[in-house]
């Protein structure tokens, strides 16, 4: 029985998530009574990741009830539990799971805090910080406030999601002006393969304004 719970319930979890499937990734999911029973393993996440409730139990399992077959009280079950928040850190990076951006920022300010709470953890039980000399307060302070980032961000996020998206267009964002030199290829001038070579090369050493890019906060250096 003790494998029934942690290993059952995921794996009815994806039985109703697979047969499902073409109905949770409609654009009308919201609106289907037959998937209304399920929606809380679907409604937050976007259509295409209709899986990851499933992946979810599975991150869950891994850094609770499976660590105790881990080299139980060791560095290397610190160890162990590490790998797995980056690897999961990771994926949430890189697949941004859930339908609202700020959802995904706040599951990755808390995957980095969940890290940084381990490495404590490890530095701890290998006497690091007394070894370095470590001032306790200090360090005791800092570890209270990366587990508090992800509180921040969840009431802090939608006051300052504006200022930093502008901030973020203007360092670093584009608009397209639509009225650059530069325009795609046609039939006429690249119909042979000098005169589409000559297209690439031109694409190649154009400037963003050229091709009809100019930046969102006024003027900066273009980028060739």
């Amino acid at each position: 029985m003790i494998f029934v719970y942690p290993l059952g319930i995921p794996a009815y979890y994806f039985f109703e998530l697979f047969k499902n499937k073409s109905r949770i990734t409609a654009i009308d999911r919201d609106f289907d009574p037959d998937v209304a029973r399920i929606a809380f393993l679907w409604e937050n996440y976007e259509q295409k990741m209709w899986w990851w409730e499933v992946f979810e139990c599975g991150r869950r399992l891994s850094l609770s009830g499976m660590l105790v077959f881990v080299a139980q009280g060791t560095a290397s079950q610190i160890v162990f539990a590490l790998v797995v928040s980056v690897f999961t850190a990771g994926l949430y990076i890189h697949w941004r799971p859930f339908e609202r951006e700020s959802d995904d920022d706040l599951a990755i300010t808390t995957q980095a805090s969940l890290f940084f709470t381990l490495l404590a953890a490890l530095l701890k039980k290998l006497k690091v910080d007394q070894m370095d000399g470590y001032n306790q307060t200090v360090f005791g302070l800092l570890l209270v406030g990366v587990n508090c980032l992800g509180l921040v961000i969840a009431l802090a996020g939608p006051l300052l999601q504006e200022p930093v998206h502008f901030l973020m267009k203007s360092m670093f964002g584009e608009k397209r002006t639509h009225n650059g030199t530069l325009r795609g290829m046609d039939a006429d001038s690249t119909k042979d393969k000098a005169g589409f070579v000559n297209h690439f090369v031109r694409v190649a050493k154009s400037s963003t304004e050229e091709a009809g890019w100019e930046p969102y906060g006024g003027e900066r250096e273009k980028i060739r």
